[in-house]
């Protein structure tokens, strides 16, 4: 063998031997991240009167999966311009239009869509509210759900009495997941009457 070929074998031996202490792998072992991701806070204040539109932050306890967000995300009632929803690790940002209805309870919905970035779901709904008026509605409809997989409830709020035959086949106003347990709570609703339907999650506005 000659000088060529062992300088050859050699340096060929010394560049894979460098590439493979230069992998990055995860370090091995360690508890399985169970725990849910939680909303910390927001910006402004959950329950802030006189909201004129713009941003709203959503601060996580730990970072989100991006993939998951822009079916776990909505405002209710339905705007004509979809708000922007910008994610930023553990934070989202949700940027409302300026043309919002005066004296009206806006509601960000987060359903149990929403995950971590280790897949680990969310693990109750979260309703945070804000109003273009001065005080935020604070009726409520609650329940539970007695189905064998996940499900959630659609909310209509009835417009006349010739809405409480037809109301279905419209939108319905407000969409909430029920939890495991099968328990649901809508919570900050202008005062009238209303009719809910409770459906597998896959049917989920179908």
């Amino acid at each position: 063998m000659t000088i060529d070929t062992i300088k050859h074998f050699f340096f060929r031996f010394l560049f894979l031997f460098i590439i493979s202490c230069a992998a990055v792998m995860a370090p091995p072992g360690g508890p399985k991240d169970i725990t849910p991701p939680e909303l910390l806070m927001t910006i402004p204040d959950n329950g802030t009167v006189n909201f004129n539109g713009g941003r709203v932050e959503l601060h996580f306890s730990e970072y989100i999966e991006e993939r998951t967000i822009e079916k776990s995300i909505s405002v209710l009632p339905n705007l004509m311009d979809k708000p922007k929803i910008i994610y930023k690790g553990n934070k989202i940002y949700v940027d409302f239009p300026d043309s919002l209805i005066e004296d009206q309870t806006y509601i960000i919905i987060i359903n149990r869509t929403l995950s971590d970035e280790h897949k680990v779901k969310l693990e109750q709904g979260v309703q945070v509210a804000f109003s273009t008026g001065e005080q935020i509605d604070q009726g409520s409809i609650s329940g539970k759900v007695y189905h064998d997989k996940e499900s959630c409830v659609q909310l209509w709020k009835l417009l006349d009495f010739r809405d409480d035959t037809t109301f279905f086949n419209r939108q319905p106003d407000y969409v909430i997941d029920a939890t495991d347990r099968g328990v649901y709570n809508f919570k900050f609703l202008s005062s009238g009457r209303y009719k809910l339907i409770a459906v597998d999650k896959t049917l989920s506005g179908s």
